[in-house]
């Protein structure tokens, strides 16, 4: 039972008691009737709310009906002595009753709305520190997202449950109604509403709906970067209607200065760096992968949507680039490539790119087909960069920073040039740096260290300087970079929301 739900039981009966006390004094007949009538009414709407919702606490249930008959047995009472014995019955009962409900376990009830399950490592280390806590009822209700398809000019429906971790016990958006539950706290990381081309939670979830229900709604980004909040994520609905809005460091919540949404912003970490940091080692990996990449280095290709709106609609440069990346890998014996492109690759070219489609699956069937890659298509990530010994691919993407916190090298390539088989003359020492505040510590593609020339460094394990000053770099990139900021996130909104109802009586 929720504790504000427990406060209007509480409050309920005590109306009742107040009613009773009206029993006392010589009131008519009439008078007397409706009172009796209105504690009766009271009795029943507090037994009825009892066992359709906390069955657990049946016997208070038995005890209100037993508080009804005495209620019908002063009423067939004439002289006052005689229903002044069972008014004090009454209100023995009342007393026990009161007793009972104040008994009653309370605890807050907290939700997790995700949609997509690849998204999940976002909300997933917050939900496991709730869902250990007695004092909080913890739901994770995945709700249902569409996305476009500019082919036939209709929205596709996805519902996700199905594609989350096994140990997660997903509660169906069918069954669980807002309006009934009303959650004292609940975590998104959809920020879009309905201002997305691309995807759109079902619009009974956008925060704007949301908000009607849930006293406290807190928005965590399903990325992690470099420390910073871009402009063009500011404007987005939720985060102007959360209540707050988890970021990973200071210098993210610095981004943040002179937005109206400013106070609400608290830097904790994310818990994205949690999923890769607690799962770093290879155990994970599947044997098929395990089998193709025996005696050689793993390296995952990551290709993002920003990556394919580069081009315009009918460019090839990026199918070309990739084709020449495959035909680089395939040159060698050493190397295996997890290509996982973007979850929401595929939809935005159906939605934005629609020359491309026929294009790009012609190149996913080949890259499937040939003996030197995996096509990833799994809903979990950070078992990928567990298992992968490189990053390749975007030079954008929160996927680079989890490599970065791991001391696994990253290669960023230029998506507009194709550099074949060359290799170049510097060092990896020289390659690699990190010349801004909001970049990677990387190494990115040029003629002067081409792709060749980074893959040589990796399988000749050259790259142990690099990786040690990787390591350093990426102290500052959040807060509870080791791996708590789940924990973080939890004891943060658990100490408020019971320190808000202390203060709120």
């Amino acid at each position: 039972m929720k504790i504000q739900e427990k406060k209007e039981l509480l409050q309920l009966i005590e109306t009742v008691r107040n009613l009773q006390e009206r029993i006392k004094n010589n009131i008519s007949s009439e008078d007397e009737k409706n009172v009796l009538i209105n504690c009766q009414e009271a009795a029943i709407a507090i037994g009825t709310e009892i066992e359709k919702k906390y069955s657990d606490n049946i016997q208070i249930v038995h005890e209100l009906e037993q508080y009804c008959e005495l209620i019908y047995e002063i009423s067939q009472i004439k002289e006052n002595v005689n229903k002044n014995i069972v008014y004090i019955k009454l209100e023995e009962k009342l007393r026990l009753i009161l007793q009972m409900v104040e008994r009653i376990k309370t605890k807050y009830r907290v939700a997790f709305f995700p949609y997509k399950a690849d998204m999940w490592d976002s909300l997933e280390s917050i939900w496991e520190e709730f869902s250990k806590d007695e004092r909080f009822e913890s739901a994770v209700v995945v709700i249902p997202y569409f996305s476009a398809n500019r082919q036939n000019g209709e929205w596709e429906y996805h519902y996700d449950a199905d594609r989350f971790p096994k140990n997660v016990p997903i509660v169906s958006f069918k069954e669980y109604s807002l309006n009934e539950m009303k959650p004292d706290l609940a975590f998104i990381h959809n920020p879009f509403d309905k201002y997305n081309l691309v995807t759109s939670v079902h619009p009974d979830y956008y925060s704007s709906e949301l908000k009607k229900y849930i006293k406290k709604l807190v928005y965590v980004p399903y990325y992690v970067n470099s420390g910073f909040i871009s402009d063009q994520y500011k404007q987005l609905p939720a985060l102007l209607r959360c209540d707050n809005i988890v970021v990973q460091s200071q210098l993210a919540k610095k981004s943040c200065e002179g937005e109206l949404f400013y106070d609400k912003v608290v830097a904790l970490g994310s818990p994205k760096f949690d999923k890769v940091i607690n799962n770093k080692d290879k155990h994970n990996i599947p044997p098929i992968w395990k089998d193709k990449a025996r005696n050689k280095k793993m390296v995952m290709l990551n290709t993002t949507i920003a990556d394919l709106l580069k081009f315009d609609d009918g460019d090839m440069s990026l199918i070309y680039k990739l084709k020449d990346l495959f035909n680089v890998v395939s040159n060698r014996n050493d190397i295996v490539v997890i290509w996982r492109p973007h979850p929401l690759l595929e939809a935005t070219i159906k939605s934005l790119r629609v020359k491309m489609m026929e294009d790009y699956k012609k190149l996913v069937e080949e890259f499937i087909n040939g003996d030197y890659g995996i096509y990833d298509d799994t809903a979990d990530v950070s078992s990928t960069i567990a298992c992968t010994d490189a990053y390749i691919g975007s030079d954008y993407s929160s996927i680079i920073n989890m490599f970065e916190v791991l001391g696994k090298p990253i290669y960023l390539l230029d998506s507009r040039t194709v550099y074949g088989n060359l290799r170049g003359n510097i060092s990896a020492e020289q390659a690699f740096n990190k010349p801004l505040v909001y970049q990677y510590y990387a190494a990115r593609e040029s003629a002067d260290y081409t792709l060749n020339n980074f893959l040589d460094d990796l399988v000749n394990d050259n790259l142990e300087k690099v990786i040690a000053d990787e390591i350093i770099a990426s102290k500052e990139l959040a807060e509870n970079i080791d791996g708590t900021s789940g924990k973080a996130i939890y004891r943060y909104f658990a100490e408020e929301l019971i320190k808000e109802d202390i203060y709120n009586g």
